[in-house]
This record gives C-alpha cells, structure tokens and sequence, in this order.
C-alpha cells in the first residue's frame, strides 16, 4: 500500500470521527446541537471523544415524555479508569458509568429543554480517586 493511501485514509477516518462528533441532530424538529470541549483530558488514557445528542420518547406514569439525550463515546484505558461520572453546573451529579471495556458510552438526559449554553463536566476516577477531568458545553439551534 502506498504511503498516500495510507495517509488518505487516516484523513478521511478523523474526518468523519470529527464530523460525527460535533454534531447531534434531533430528528423531532430540525434542531441541530452541537458540542464543544472547553477543557480536554489531558491524561493518554482517554484518547478519543465523540458527542451525540438525540430526542427520545419516553413512556411514564403522565403518558410519555421527550427527553434530550447525551451520549459520549470515550476510548479509554480500563487498567487507568473505573468509571466516568458527569456533573451540571451546579456540581450535582448527573450520570455515572463503570469503564468495562475500551470503548465506553456515558448518556445522560436532560429533561423539559434542550442543554443549549449548558456546561457539563466528565470526570475520570481510578479507585475511587480522581485521575482527570474534561468539560464540555452544548449549543442548539434551528437550521
């Protein structure tokens, strides 16, 4: 294989990881959100993010809610992380997930708006003691 293939290749692949992590798009009604990282993990055990929003319906008690959902795709290092919590703002606590795998999904909800300006925190711990922190914020609107 020639070195400008290879080359080629690997462009096109950050390409779509990139297009494909900026945008979210709420099929429901055209909004489009994007996210931006404000402060990035700066440890080498966390080496890819990928952020996507959605709309989901969901049943309740009352009838069925819509829900802006957030997932991040992480490529973490499971000997180097346990677990990623997300935190608001505010500082409470939004979402935790256990890091099993190298690929790990973190989702959280947001409920009754969609997290335009909202600001959310990622952060790394490895038994029970925090390893790094990534902070990330979430802007939608019409096309």
């Amino acid at each position: 294989m020639s070195a400008l293939y290879k080359r080629r290749k690997v462009l096109y692949g950050a390409c779509t990881v990139f297009f494909a992590g900026c945008l979210g798009e709420d099929s429901g009604d055209k909004s489009i959100c994007t996210y931006s990282t404000k402060r990035a993990f700066k440890t080498d055990a966390i080496t890819a993010l990928k952020y996507q929003g959605d709309s989901v319906k969901r049943d309740t008690d009352d009838g069925t809610e819509t829900v802006f959902q957030i997932t991040t795709t992480l490529e973490i290092e499971p000997k180097s992380v346990g677990k990623i919590t997300v935190y608001s703002e505010n500082g409470s606590k939004i979402s935790t997930s256990k890091v099993t795998e190298k690929q790990t999904d973190v989702t959280w909800d947001v409920r009754n708006r969609r997290p335009t300006g909202e600001t959310y925190e990622m952060v790394a711990y490895q038994n029970g003691k925090r390893v790094d922190s990534s902070t990330i914020r979430a802007k939608c609107g019409t096309e």
